[in-house]
């Protein structure tokens, strides 16, 4: 039987494409879908700051602030939201510091405890909105020709890029394999952009690798002679020594036979 090498190809060359077609999309990275854009808010402040806050004074207004309803309620993803409602706090308690005190509380361990409940801490989309929203505070703070503001903006900018990079942190604890995460990589790199470092977790395999291709003999000797436990010292100790003899041995062999 003849064999028609020409049919043969074309019918492995459309297997190997088939092959592919069916691999190549679990393996090509989605950038786009891995980096969903922030979730923009249109709605504009609905809180009503003075019926809420009528007759309370600034030595009073720090444990009677509604801190729930007011984040329920206003777009502090707007920054002219945010400065609208400082001016109205102002004319109110009549001490910026104060009223800027409340608002960095409310955008900051308020807002966080209320994000944790919804359990968004650990969830990398919702990461990735958060550093989009917390990145703007620090051009709000640069922006704004008002010196408490500019300190309100930049202290909530490094609340929320602290949380976020402890977050990713944490991640890592719990995903061993979240370094191969391009979304992950890319959240992580932003933050020590930053210089808010995520801590990374490393196997011990993964530590040894880097030493051996890095070079660092004396690190990676020091460390597992540290780690090791004195049972492993005496054995490692007694193959030095075995060896050591087996050299000895072997010169002494290799100098008689040239004699």
């Amino acid at each position: 039987m003849k064999i028609n090498y020409k049919f043969s190809f074309f019918i492995l060359l459309a297997i190997l494409i088939t092959i592919i077609g069916l691999i190549a999309p679990s393996i090509v990275d989605d950038k786009p879908a891995l980096l969903p854009t922030e979730k923009t808010s249109s709605s504009e402040s609905s809180f009503d700051l003075h019926s809420a806050l009528r007759g309370v004074n600034k030595d009073s207004i720090t444990t009677q602030f509604p801190y729930r309803e007011y984040l329920k309620s206003v777009n502090f993803q707007d920054a002219k939201s945010i400065q609208k409602d400082l001016l109205v706090l102002d004319s109110l308690v009549g001490d910026k510091m104060v009223v800027r005190g409340l608002i960095s509380v409310a955008l900051t361990d308020s807002l966080y405890n209320q994000s944790s409940t919804e359990a968004g801490n650990s969830n990398l989309d919702s990461l990735n909105y958060k550093l989009q929203w917390a990145e703007k505070f620090k051009f709000y703070g640069e922006a704004d020709t008002i010196n408490e503001n500019q300190l309100l903006f930049q202290s909530i900018y490094d609340y929320w890029l602290s949380k976020i990079s402890k977050n990713l942190s944490e991640y890592s604890e719990n995903n061993t394999k979240a370094k191969y995460n391009f979304q992950y990589r890319y959240l992580t790199a932003k933050c020590n952009e930053k210089r808010y470092n995520v801590s990374i977790k490393v196997s011990s395999l993964e530590k040894v690798i880097q030493n051996i291709l890095g070079n660092n003999w004396a690190h990676l000797f020091e460390a597992s002679w540290n780690q090791a436990s004195l049972l492993q010292k005496i054995i490692i100790a007694i193959l030095l020594v075995a060896t050591l003899i087996c050299y000895v041995i072997t010169f002494k062999h290799f100098m008689s036979s040239k004699k």
